[in-house]
């Protein structure tokens, strides 16, 4: 049995083997077609590769907004099920003033579930990020937290999962070629990893345990990856996404947006970059949107007392209404 030093030294082993197998594959020379035939809506791979390079970013006045949602569901109780959601969008202004906007839902839904309320979630997400957008006069750099690829979406099957893709598309489309970016702390991708293997270059035993992130390095000194082109599948209902790994603080984060053509992509970058320095590693435009979004102990005493209330009430209402249809009132 290895020891836990052995394994990490094999880890360490394969990690380094895999890197050079990635910097040296040349995308020029590979079957795209090939890789969009093998690719699946499930386990999607990279099938176009793009040199980038940053050029100034905008001059002010603009402005970077970080969104961020949050989701609670207070009670499984049947009788009452209380769903809250909260969304903030913190848009910061250079050389123009800056504004927080939050939202507080509770959605009615048909099922109240976990997964339920997360779509519910998503769906304001993008409706206060859709808002934001076309209230702005002014060139914007919109940041979402996580993936923009739906994979809670991805993982239904059958028509469910048709119409739930159908549904994300129409809510999507506005921010198809538009600077709005999913940052990605700590990715656990792997269609980099997967693309190796497709082509023959990689065993699973080789890069078991090896994602996207351990097979970037800083070449020639720049902290940047290039622009990855993913394939879901020849008859994918996803539109175009791409992406690329950049070195913050340590750590390769993934950044991923919709996009037929992302010329803008160079120009954001270096607000990107800013961002994260200013926030110690992660953007700070997201960070004050996570703080205020999320559902402290304190609100969640609160709603719970509120909930607690019209529990009773429904449960008083219901017994006084029961002797009276005893007594003959009804």
């Amino acid at each position: 049995m290895q020891s836990q030093e052995s394994r990490l030294l094999d880890w360490q082993a394969r990690r380094l083997a895999l890197q050079a197998v990635w910097r040296e594959l040349d995308f020029a020379t590979v079957d795209a077609e090939q890789l969009i035939y093998q690719s699946t809506l499930r386990e999607p791979l990279v099938i176009e590769v793009t040199e980038v390079t940053p050029v100034p970013a905008w001059p002010p006045p603009f402005q970077v907004v970080g969104l961020d949602g949050s989701e609670a569901l207070l009670s499984h109780h049947e009788a009452l099920a209380l769903p809250v959601l909260t969304v903030a969008a913190v848009q910061l202004g250079f050389g123009a003033p800056s504004q927080v906007v939050e939202q507080v839902e509770v959605p009615e839904l048909s099922e109240v579930t976990v997964e339920a309320v997360s779509r519910a979630r998503a769906a304001a997400e993008w409706r206060l990020a859709s808002n934001v957008m076309k209230s702005s006069q002014l060139p914007t750099l919109l940041l979402l937290d996580g993936s923009l690829i739906p994979w809670s979406l991805i993982r239904l099957n059958g028509a469910v999962r048709t119409a739930a893709l159908a549904e994300w598309h129409t809510m999507t489309s506005s921010f198809i070629g538009q600077p709005v970016v999913g940052y990605i702390s700590q990715s656990g991708a792997s269609e980099c990893v997967r693309t190796l293997q497709a082509l023959g270059l990689a065993s699973k035993a080789a890069s078991v345990d090896l994602l996207d992130r351990h097979l970037m390095t800083p070449a020639e000194g720049r902290i940047w990856s290039p622009i990855f082109t993913l394939s879901f599948g020849k008859k994918s209902p996803l539109p175009q996404i791409k992406m690329l790994y950049l070195h913050v603080d340590n750590e390769w984060v993934r950044l991923e947006w919709l996009a037929e053509q992302s010329s803008w992509l160079t120009t954001v970058l270096p607000l990107i970059l800013a961002q994260a320095t200013d926030g110690q590693g992660y953007p700070a435009a997201l960070s004050e949107a996570h703080e205020r979004a999320i559902i402290r102990g304190s609100d969640r005493l609160l709603l719970k007392k509120m909930e607690e209330r019209l529990l009773s009430q429904v449960l008083v209402g219901s017994a006084k209404g029961l002797r009276k249809t005893r007594r003959g009132l009804r």
